[in-house]
């Protein structure tokens, strides 16, 4: 009726809502939060929307403030990417932070690296895990090819 008008109609979309994730690592972390994670909306290759704050990990996904506040920014066909680390260490600033540990301190595990970096311990073990990487190695002992994919485990593209 209301088109008959000639009233504009916009299909509405959800807002305030969580984020659920199909079998992602995370979920045994069910009820932990990252402070200053941060998140990008992409479409078509364009970011539509960037932004930084608390993320609470679930059993189904994620959710928090971080989530909550850009969930109204999430439609279909969009690619959605998570640092868990936040803006301020991306993938380069970690990589050259273990490889800079590697030669000056090589017996340091790099579970205790990580969480000198602000990484939770569970998100560490985690993340180590998921690599398929030994929770207790040493910063000397990971290699390139390891290293890259715990990297793209704290930048994940859902």
């Amino acid at each position: 009726m209301l088109k008959y008008l000639e009233h504009t109609i916009i299909e509405p979309v959800p807002a305030l809502t969580s984020l659920h994730v199909n079998n992602h690592f995370l979920y045994a972390l069910s009820g932990v939060s990252l402070e200053n994670a941060s998140l990008t909306i992409w479409k078509n290759e364009k970011l539509v929307k960037r932004a930084e704050g608390d993320l609470l990990i679930t059993h189904k996904g994620f959710s928090g403030p971080l989530i909550l506040n850009s969930s109204r920014y999430f439609h279909d066909n969009e690619q959605i990417k998570i640092n868990f680390l936040g803006e301020k260490i991306n993938k380069n600033n970690l990589e050259e932070v273990i490889i800079r540990e590697s030669k000056i301190s090589g017996k340091t595990k790099l579970a205790t690296l990580l969480n000198r970096l602000g990484i939770s311990k569970n998100l560490a073990y985690a993340s180590l895990t998921e690599s398929i990487i030994e929770t207790d190695i040493r910063c000397s002992k990971i290699d390139k090819s390891k290293r890259k994919k715990l990297l793209n485990l704290y930048v994940s593209t859902l």
